[in-house]
C-alpha cells in the first residue's frame, strides 16, 4: 500500500483526535511518499498486528514515540537511499516489541535515538549507531534476547564500540546486550540507566576504572550470577551504585584478590589446579580472569605464574 500526505493535523487536534486517521490502518506492507520534512507520527502504526514490511522515505524527519510499536509481524524496515536523507530522530518506543524484527539500518543522519527505542525487539541480532547520533537514551536494547553485535560508525564523533558495548567519549556506557564484555582498558567510568536491561548472560566484569552504575543498568538481570569487580572491596565502596542494581550484591560480587584463580575470595591449591588448566589451554582464561590469575604481574598468563603459584601454595614464598 502506499499511503501519501501522512500527516497530523491541527484539525485533529482541536477535534480531540490525538492521532491521525492512519493509526488503525491493518497492511500488509507500506510505503510512505512526500515531500518536505515529514513525520511518522506517535502511535501511528502502533499495534498494526499484520504489518510486515514498512520502507520509509528519505524525506521523513521524525520517527514519532510509539510509531509502531507492538507491530509483532514486522519483520523488515527499509529506508528510501539519498545523500542526503533527512532522519534526525528515532523517538522513544518508535519500534517497542517488534518481536520479528531482525535488522534495521539507520541512514546516517539520525541525531537521536530515544529511550526504549527498540526494547523488546527479541529477533534482533545486531545494530549499528549511525555517523550523526551524538544522543542515545536509556534502555534502548532492554529485552534484546538475541542482539549479539553492536558496533558504531567509524567516524561517529561521540560514541565508539568496544565489546560489544556502545560507549560514550566521557565513558558512560550507555547500551549492552548478551554478547557485551564491558572494556578493562579504563575507557569505561559509568554504565548508564538501562544499560544493560534485561540481558540474560549470566557473568559480567566490572573494570577498577568504574565510577558510578546508573538506576536500573541491570535491572531484570534474572540470569546474572556472578559479578567479577576488578580491584579490592574497599575500593567498590566508592562507587555510587543506584537503585535496581540488585545483582550488584550480596553473594554475586565478587572482589579481585591476586592469585585467586577460581574467583572465590581465597588462594589455595585449587587456584593452583585452576591456573595448571589455563597453562595447560584445558581452559580458556575469561578476560577479566588475567588480573588475577597474572600472579607475575605480567599481564599475561603463563607457566611463571604457575610456578610463582605453586610456590605460594607450598609456602615457599608469602605474596606475589
Amino acid at each position: 500500500i502506499e499511503i501519501f500526505d501522512f500527516y497530523h493535523s491541527v484539525e485533529d487536534e482541536k477535534s480531540g483526535n490525538p492521532y491521525n486517521s492512519f493509526f488503525t490502518v491493518r497492511v500488509k506492507s507500506g510505503l510512505f511518499s512526500g515531500e518536505g520534512g515529514w513525520e511518522i507520527d506517535y502511535k501511528a502504526f502502533n499495534n498494526c498486528s499484520s504489518l510486515t514490511k514498512i520502507t520509509i522515505p528519505a524525506t521523513v524527519a521524525t520517527i514519532g514515540h510509539d510509531a509502531f510499536s507492538g507491530c509483532k509481524a514486522l519483520t523488515t524496515v527499509s529506508f528510501t537511499l539519498s545523500l542526503l536523507p533527512a532522519l534526525t530522530k528515532v523517538d522513544y518506543n518508535a519500534f517497542l516489541n517488534c518481536e520479528k524484527l531482525t535488522a534495521i539500518s539507520l541512514p546516517a543522519s539520525v541525531k537521536t535515538i530515544g529511550k526504549y527505542a527498540f526494547s523488546g525487539c527479541k529477533s534482533l541480532t545486531s545494530f549499528n549507531v549511525p555517523l550523526a547520533t551524538s544522543s542515545i537514551a536509556e534502555g534502548v536494547f532492554a529485552g534484546c534476547d538475541k542482539l549479539s553485535k553492536l558496533t558504531v560508525s567509524a567516524l561517529n564523533a561521540s560514541f565508539f564500540a568496544d565489546g560489544n558495548c556502545i560507549i560514550g567519549n566521557d565513558g558512560k556506557l550507555v547500551a549492552g546486550c548478551n554478547a557485551s564484555q564491558i572494556p578493562i582498558d579504563g575507557s569505561v567510568t559509568s554504565i548508564g540507566k538501562a544499560a544493560f536491561e534485561g540481558c540474560t548472560f549470566t557473568q559480567v566484569a566490572l573494570p577498577d576504572s568504574l565510577i558510578s552504575v546508573a538506576s536500573g543498568a541491570f535491572n531484570k538481570c534474572l540470569s546474572l550470577t556472578d559479578v567479577y569487580y576488578l580491584d579490592t572491596a574497599e575500593k567498590w565502596s566508592g562507587v555510587t551504585v543506584a537503585t535496581n542494581n540488585a545483582a550488584l550484591t550480596g553473594d554475586k560480587l565478587h572482589f579481585l584478590l591476586c592469585g585467586d584463580a577460581d574467583w572465590n575470595g581465597k588462594v589455595d591449591a585449587d587456584d593452583l589446579t585452576q591456573l595448571a588448566k589455563y597453562v595447560a589451554k584445558m581452559d580458556e582464561v575469561p578476560y577479566y580472569g588475567v588480573p588475577a590469575a597474572d600472579v607475575t604481574h605480567d599481564e599475561k598468563v603463563d607457566s611463571d605464574d604457575l610456578t610463582m603459584m605453586a610456590k605460594y601454595v607450598a609456602k615457599i614464598i608469602s605474596s606475589f
